[in-house]
């Protein structure tokens, strides 16, 4: 036990590190075996798998993420814990997912990590302070984005793989690309060392209603003058219909053209993505509303 926990502090540590990684390494293994069997506070809510499922796969992955460190297998060990923790959500497990991207000089991986055993989970005292020291270091190092998102959208951006938002992640300097989900649109991040930046991902606006034509009353005061009131209803209709068409080719040559400017910008700027969004929505709309309005005319026309 004591040569694989040993492992999970970086040969460049400090001597007092090691100290207090390897009497952390211990108690946390230690509480996390000998946790009573029949409590059921840990089990992952929404989980199909019984609470007791749920401890033996974590144990079971917290034992291949002690082995792996032992082999100086640093992110396959820090996998396996993260998986610990994802059963049972847990200091011991994180913390040491934490240590382990460290070991393996993954930094962004090594944030993510530490703020996470720090503000989700009962880590306390010295392992605590030894946390929130180094990801003060890591944070000096790396960029910390928060990003959030109305309707709980789902991002991807580096490491993280389709995480709901609102999330906080570590990225190395640099640009990313973050893909939201929910509408498949994609922001740009340009990030550098030691920078705290926030991303509002915007809600998509509503499409825009358009009024459906309504033919006026057709009702007349004799049989005689009922056609002709349906004739020039018809031919009102019409009208609006045709003039409809014509609103809906201006809009699909303007949808075309931002397409275009969204293609030459290599498809990162989100602000042409969703304009030219809007703009085919917009088409489309009307497009409808002057087939139906031509019809309805047509129709009219015909009878009356």
């Amino acid at each position: 036990m004591a040569s694989a926990l040993r492992a999970l502090w970086s040969p460049r540590a400090s001597t007092a590190c090691r100290r207090a990684g390897l009497a952390l390494g211990l108690a946390l293994a230690l509480s996390f075996a000998l946790a009573p069997r029949t409590a059921r506070a840990d089990c992952v809510p929404g989980s199909e798998a019984p609470c007791d499922d749920n401890k033996a796969a974590a144990a079971k992955a917290f034992r291949e993420g002690q082995e792996a460190f032992a082999a100086q297998k640093f992110a396959v060990a820090a996998s396996a814990f993260e998986e610990a923790h994802r059963r049972i959500p847990r200091a011991a497990a994180i913390y040491n997912a934490a240590l382990a991207w460290d070991s393996a000089g993954d930094a962004p991986r090594a944030a993510d990590d530490l703020w996470i055993a720090l503000e989700t989970t009962d880590l306390h005292g010295a392992e605590a302070e030894h946390a929130r020291s180094r990801l003060a270091e890591l944070e000096g190092q790396v960029a910390t984005v928060d990003v959030s998102a109305s309707d709980g959208s789902r991002v991807t951006v580096a490491h993280v793989q389709r995480k709901a938002a609102p999330l906080r992640v570590h990225l190395s300097p640099g640009r990313h690309s973050l893909v939201e989900h929910e509408h498949q649109r994609v922001f740009t991040l340009d990030v550098s060392a030691g920078q705290h930046a926030t991303l509002a991902i915007p809600a998509m606006p509503k499409p825009p209603s358009l009024p459906s034509p309504s033919a006026p009353p057709l009702r007349a005061p004799d049989g005689e003058r009922g056609g002709a009131g349906l004739r020039t209803a018809g031919w009102v209709t019409l009208s609006v219909g045709l003039a409809g068409g014509a609103g809906a080719a201006v809009l699909g040559g303007l949808t075309l053209g931002a397409i275009d400017e969204f293609a030459s910008s290599d498809r990162h700027d989100a602000a042409l993505h969703g304009r030219a969004q809007d703009l085919r929505t917009a088409t489309i709309v009307t497009s409808i509303a002057a087939a139906g309005a031509a019809v309805t005319g047509l129709v009219l026309v015909v009878v009356g």
